[in-house]
């Protein structure tokens, strides 16, 4: 969850200190004499560190202006970074800039403030709290689906960016707040959570950001899209204090009552709003992102789409999915996981070295910010001649998925802790719709992944249904 929100650069040098012995500097890429490669990073994130990451035995050097980052898609040293070599290496600085949108919640928060966050959101994304998900997306998907159902019977495409973003926000808005979104202020809080983020990486990524204290268009709507999500979050907030707790408990409920571990009081007020502006974005973001990504490739795939209608009548006969069928839809599970392998939620991972280190010979310095291509390790060679293929039988025997070449929510110590909460969410939502619609993609015009918070179409998507 929380890599997903962060895709930029922070303002680190790589310092020039004596090499390790027995290890060789990491190669340099050429770049433009001043600007180095800040054009292609900031044009396409996701391609350029991919590329990047897969010279010189999966290290590579690239500059921005006078910053100097390293880059790899390699799944053997990613997994070092990752795991095996973990203690060297922690979330990047730039976390902390996350704040500025969300708080100093579990996403933008690291050491024991993060270890303290983590125990306790865990407990509300598993579980108990999991299980009730699956007949709240019942409720809330069969909800937009009625009007689904109007357009189908009068021919009118759907989009599937705006209608996933629906679709997801009405999910997390009932397992967080109890409360139902329409589709103005779903559009609206969805657009201003991206607006909010993309300003965010744009600074991040731009090779003369301008300070976003400075007063111009772009830092002016980035106050009004941060000041969208609070007044939101502000307003379930205070009328949880006024009105009281709702009989079924959610989780702002539980937040607000939840005792802080050390002092054995309330958590303060700002607490339960950063944490809550962490749940709602992340929460919606990821799962309408691949949501949209799944449901393109599905009318897009007939053969596919096919496997996911017979699976589905076959499992469900026509009744909602509950809790325990979701280990028997076993092939939307796939497509699922082959979705995100081809448009990982994290398309980079950034971690900053703490401790000098070695990998495949060359030595990382002590500051070296590396970015970790999700994307380039996705479609790396180990996955067969065919990576850019939606190929959903490919996780049809866990045994045969590579071994450390799907990260789709992170791993090691960070992996995302809304994992399963997100797949429960994803899996229950193409059930419904599988048992119900037909895709047909209304036009053939391509569609292309852009990098923006995370990787979205790059374009409206309509798509008939049958």
């Amino acid at each position: 969850m929380s890599e997903a929100l962060c895709q930029s650069l922070p303002d680190v040098e790589m310092p020039s200190t004596p090499i390790a012995h027995g290890a060789q500097p990491i190669p340099t890429t050429d770049g433009h004499w001043l600007l180095g490669s800040a054009n292609e990073f900031a044009h396409a994130a996701h391609l350029f560190v991919a590329e990047q990451g897969k010279r010189n035995q999966g290290l590579t050097q690239f500059r921005v202006l006078h910053r100097r980052f390293l880059a790899t898609a390699s799944p053997d040293v990613a997994h070092q970074i990752l795991v095996t070599h973990r203690e060297h290496y922690e979330r990047s600085a730039h976390y902390k800039r996350l704040a500025l949108v969300i708080g100093n919640g579990l996403a933008a928060s690291e050491g024991a403030t993060w270890r303290k966050r983590r125990a306790l959101i865990n407990p509300l994304l598993r579980g108990e709290h999991l299980k009730q998900l699956v007949p709240t997306v019942c409720d809330s998907v069969c909800e937009v689906l009625k009007e689904w159902d109007g357009k189908r019977a009068s021919g009118t495409p759907v989009g599937l960016v705006r209608e996933t973003q629906r679709l997801s926000m009405g999910a997390i808005s009932r397992m967080l707040l109890s409360t139902d979104i329409d589709q103005d202020t779903a559009y609206r809080l969805g657009t201003a959570m991206r607006g909010a983020m993309q300003r965010l990486r744009e600074y991040n990524t731009s090779p003369f950001p301008v300070p976003l204290s400075c007063p111009i268009h772009r830092n002016r709507k980035f106050n009004r899209d941060r000041e969208t999500l609070d007044r939101f979050i502000d307003f379930h907030i205070k009328s949880r204090l006024a009105n009281g707790q709702p009989g079924q408990p959610d989780f702002l409920s539980v937040l607000m009552s939840a005792k802080d571990p050390d002092s054995g009081q309330p958590l303060p007020l700002q607490t339960v709003m950063d944490e809550t502006k962490t749940l709602f974005m992340a929460g919606f973001e990821t799962t309408a992102n691949v949501m949209a990504w799944a449901l393109y490739l599905l009318a897009s795939h007939p053969a596919c789409a096919a496997r996911w209608h017979e699976e589905v009548d076959r499992v469900l006969q026509g009744r909602l999915p509950q809790w325990d069928d979701l280990p028997r839809l076993a092939y939307i599970t796939q497509i699922i996981q082959e979705t995100m392998r081809l448009y990982p939620p994290a398309y980079n991972i950034a971690r900053q070295c703490v401790r000098e280190d070695v990998i495949n010979g060359y030595r990382v310095p002590k500051s070296a910010t590396i970015l970790i291509s999700v994307y380039g390790i996705h479609r790396d060679p180990v996955w067969g001649p065919d990576p850019e293929e939606f190929r959903p039988e490919r996780f049809a025997q866990k045994a045969a998925v590579p071994r450390a070449a799907f990260m789709p929510f992170a791993t090691g110590k960070h992996v995302c802790v809304g994992n399963d909460f997100s797949m429960t969410e994803m899996i229950a939502t193409l059930a419904i719709i599988g048992q119900r619609y037909r895709l047909q993609r209304a036009d053939d015009e391509p569609v292309v992944a852009k990098a923006q918070l995370g990787l979205v179409p790059s374009r409206e998507i309509p798509v008939h249904l049958g």
